[in-house]
């Protein structure tokens, strides 16, 4: 039921479920001999109906001013730059520690202030809160500064002879999978979350 109610929000849905009843209309309820109303066809024109009701409901609604802080604060946490970083960057190399943003900050967020009131949106905002912690665990897990500089690496042993090739290709290989991964998630949450807040 979730996902319906999330569908009807958009205009494809509402305009579906106005042509549903339209229809269900035109077929059930006028019949081209005389007859009694099929009870089924009845039926469905009284779901179509109530479905374009819950749409109508469902776009009308206003997000909360929580809802709209909360999203504004992730994104500051995950600048343009951050943004680059989980999309393009390559393990293989090092980087400046400043790139990360805040995802650490993020993967440390529990407890309601930081859950969205819109309960289909908290949904979505789960999985990707999932994806940064999984990407901040990993980021603190396989990397590991140069020297006294800001740069981190994923390599960080292999000059020492304190860990294989093999293990420090594991390392790059695990955070390139993670954060292309969250890129994505990322990009598909925000994109949803702006049309969702109608922002």
């Amino acid at each position: 039921m979730s996902r319906i109610a999330d569908a009807l929000t958009s205009v494809a849905g509402r305009i579906t479920a106005g042509a549903a009843v339209a229809l269900t209309i035109s077929v059930g309820l006028y019949p081209d001999h005389p007859r009694p109303i099929d009870p089924v066809r009845l039926g469905a024109v009284i779901t179509a109906v109530l479905t374009w009701i819950l749409a109508e409901i469902a776009s009308g609604r206003k997000p909360s001013a929580h809802d709209v802080a909360l999203f504004g604060k992730i994104i500051d946490l995950i600048p343009p730059a951050t943004v680059d970083f989980l999309r393009n960057h390559n393990f293989d190399d090092a980087f400046h520690s400043d790139r990360q943003g805040g995802l650490h900050e993020l993967a440390d967020w529990d407890g309601s202030r930081y859950q969205f009131s819109d309960r289909v949106l908290q949904r979505r905002w789960k999985k990707v809160h999932r994806d940064i912690q999984n990407m901040s665990e990993a980021l603190v897990r396989e990397t590991g500064p140069i020297a006294s500089t800001t740069l981190l690496t994923a390599r960080r042993d292999v000059s020492t002879g304190e860990i294989a090739e093999d293990a420090a290709a594991h390392h790059v290989n695990e955070l390139n999978r993670i954060s292309s991964g969250l890129s994505k998630s990322m990009d598909g949450f925000e994109a949803y979350a702006r049309g969702r807040l109608g922002l």
